[in-house]
């Protein structure tokens, strides 16, 4: 056997592990064990750690202790994917784990890799779990990443990656995961997954999960981005991987957006779901009979609390209870990620089999088994659902908006949209707009995106509100739509508001529309809706 190499730097968790191990190989025997944090130290100290022992690949980790185990990443990066590890915070009934990464003001592009471990002394995990588990099997557990430090010098990067790292918060029965991502409060330069003020989270092929199977975790995300790759590589998955927010029976899962904080689920940059549509969405609240809930709550700072989900998102479905709310002066945006038009004209209109279309971007009470709403309240508050938007950022002339690129909401039974106190709901679409290319001055096509020109579908005992939902009625918002298609008898536009205003969206269907409170006045005409400039939109 080689001789093991003296260490450059002090010795990972990483390291600990694989030295233990070969040492216990070399002397004829092997046996599983996890790696115990058991001290005050730095969690990249191999003395911070009862090493266990396993045959190849390796132990896992687990942080059961009374005292928060720290990293801090100005030391040697945290790796456990070499040998296949998973981390536990809080593990086994009764239990609880605290986990606290603090990076400095003069870290900048730390790396955190998990993955999963074949330990034999614990649970096997499927291909799809989490492998970094806050609270797990009826533990309790507690993740901070605290990032108010300023950075000194300019960063292009996340503070923190965590590669291969699958996010998993309150998992089992009697499990209670709480994560706090902290910072100082996102700027208009840092809205990219790439900010230095976010931890990027980059599951590859696996799941990410705020309460499940009957555990109780929550999501704080406050002055900082928490960007998770959802559904990275869902082209070489099958079934795909998702984000999910309350999973399975008597499961709770909350997150909230605040202190000028941003949450995003999928890659707006390289993900292409050009040939994924029937695997859509890659996001959900309250699934297969778990609660959920997404807050963004009221914003304060200077920059607009955010909540973004770019691979559909899907608000109860599976006879789960799956609310998203969007507070005074937040801002949401749910689309069905990128699309492929390639210089050949190849596309969903042109080759269908190859591009299949996927369902409505938002998804409200999904199947008709569940109950989902979305609210959308507070003046300048924005909901805005977009269909595929184009992966040809450079465009030399404008492309053609396809039908695949409309954004739409689909309403189900047991869904319901709510717009109200000035807050506006648009479903929109992609738009290309002439541009200056900021580095060489040479006019270019960029997208963006702007409201009015997708439909919202209802069906079945499905709802549209202005103003309240409740009995006790409200200040109401407004809705860019192309047209509201009420299918069913059983289907409702209903204006319980406390203001005079008139409504002028198309409508469809053999629904109901119901004023319960407030005076409403219905337009034949189409005034209101954007105005579309010929030399900016071309149709196919």
């Amino acid at each position: 056997m080689k001789k093991i190499p003296a260490p450059r730097h002090k010795l990972t968790l990483l390291e600990s592990a694989l030295v233990g191990a070969l040492a216990m190989m070399s002397a004829g025997g092997a046996w599983a064990a996890p790696n115990n944090w058991v001290a005050p130290g730095d969690v990249t100290l191999d003395t911070s750690w009862s090493v266990g022992t396993s045959s190849s690949p390796g132990s896992a980790n687990v942080i059961n202790s009374p005292s928060p185990a720290p990293w801090n990443p100005d030391n040697p990066t945290i790796s456990t994917s070499l040998s296949t590890q998973e981390l536990y915070v809080g593990y086994g009934s009764g239990a609880s784990g605290t986990f606290n990464i603090t990076p400095s003001s003069a870290a900048g592009g730390s790396f955190m890799a998990i993955a999963i471990s074949n330990d034999p002394s614990m649970p096997p995990l499927a291909a799809a779990d989490p492998t970094l588990r806050i609270g797990d099997a009826g533990g309790t557990g507690t993740l901070t990443v605290d990032m108010t430090a300023a950075l000194t010098a300019p960063q292009g990067s996340p503070r923190i990656t965590g590669s291969g790292t699958a996010l998993g918060v309150g998992l089992g029965a009697g499990s209670t995961g709480l994560v706090n991502v902290l910072g100082a409060g996102k700027t208009a330069d840092q809205l990219s997954y790439s900010s230095p003020n976010s931890l990027l989270l980059r599951p590859y092929q696996r799941n990410l999960l705020v309460g499940q199977a009957g555990g109780n975790g929550l999501v704080n995300v406050n002055g900082a981005g928490l960007n998770l790759l959802t559904g990275f590589d869902n082209q070489y998955v099958t079934p795909p991987r998702y984000f999910a927010v309350g999973e399975g029976a008597g499961s709770v899962g909350s997150v909230n957006v605040l202190g000028s904080g941003k949450l995003s689920s999928g890659d707006p940059v390289s993900a292409n779901n050009s040939q994924l549509g029937p695997a859509l969405p890659f996001s959900f609240i309250g699934k297969d009979a778990g609660t959920g809930v997404v807050t963004v709550q009221p914003s304060t700072g200077s920059f607009p609390n955010q909540a973004d989900f770019y691979g559909g998102l899907s608000v109860g479905s599976a006879g789960g209870t799956g609310a998203l709310n969007v507070l005074a002066a937040g801002k949401s945006l749910v689309t069905n990620g990128m699309s492929y038009d390639g210089g050949s004209g190849m596309c969903q209109a042109t080759q269908p089999s190859n591009y299949p279309a996927g369902p409505a971007a938002l998804q409200i009470s999904a199947d008709g088994a569940a109950t989902g709403l979305v609210r959308a309240t507070g003046a300048a508050t924005q909901l805005l659902v977009s269909g595929k938007t184009s992966s040809n950022y450079y465009a030399s002339t404008p492309e053609l908006i396809q039908d695949y690129k409309i954004g739409r909401v689909q309403i189900g039974t047991g869904g319901t949209l709510v717009t109200a106190d000035a807050a506006t709901v648009k479903v929109g679409v992609s738009r290309i707009q002439l541009q200056q290319d900021p580095l060489t001055g040479s006019q270019i096509y960029s997208s963006s995106t702007v409201g009015g020109i997708g439909p919202i579908n209802v069906t079945g005992a499905g709802s549209v509100v202005y103003g309240s939902e409740t009995a006790t009625a409200t200040a109401p918002g407004t809705i860019e739509a192309s047209q509201i298609s009420l299918a069913d008898a059983t289907s409702q536009l209903r204006f319980n508001h406390t203001s005079s205003i008139s409504f002028n969206l198309p409508l469809a269907g053999s629904g109901t529309v119901v004023q319960q409170a407030g005076t409403t006045t219905i337009s034949p005409t189409l005034a209101g809706l954007p105005a579309l400039d010929p030399a900016l939109w071309q149709y196919d």
